[in-house]
Order: structure tokens, then sequence, then C-alpha cells
């Protein structure tokens, strides 16, 4: 990886149309909410925050000022 980069390829995802739509069930929705200790139990441990800061950590802030 170069330095100042932030991934090492472009990303490229291939969207398509998806023909049938199932919906989660009743008690995933909102589980971050409903259930917010287990939740907040699994955030601070699968290390998903960290990832985020260690691959996002040399990336300027984006300015979301208009001109």
């Amino acid at each position: 990886m170069v330095e100042g980069d932030t991934l090492p390829a472009p990303i490229v995802t291939e969207i398509i149309d998806q023909e049938t739509f199932w919906p989660a069930e009743d008690y995933h929705q909102n589980y971050y909410i409903e259930n917010r200790q287990r939740y907040e139990f699994y955030r601070a441990r699968c290390g998903r925050d960290q990832r985020i800061d260690q691959v996002w950590a040399n990336t300027p802030p984006l300015d979301h000022a208009e001109n």
C-alpha cells in the first residue's frame, strides 16, 4: 500500500436487481435499541470500531461546508 492510500485497491461492487426481498424477523428490528446492553457488549468486543479507526486513521475529514 502506498503511504497516504486508505485501501490497497479500488472497491468494486456489482449492484444487481434482486427479485425477492426477505425482511428480517421482528426480533431483529431495532435490536440496538431493544437490546442495548447486549448490543453494546457485542460492539465493544467485536473489534469493528477499532478496525474502522485503523483503516481511516490517515484520512483527512470531509469538508461538508456548502460554498
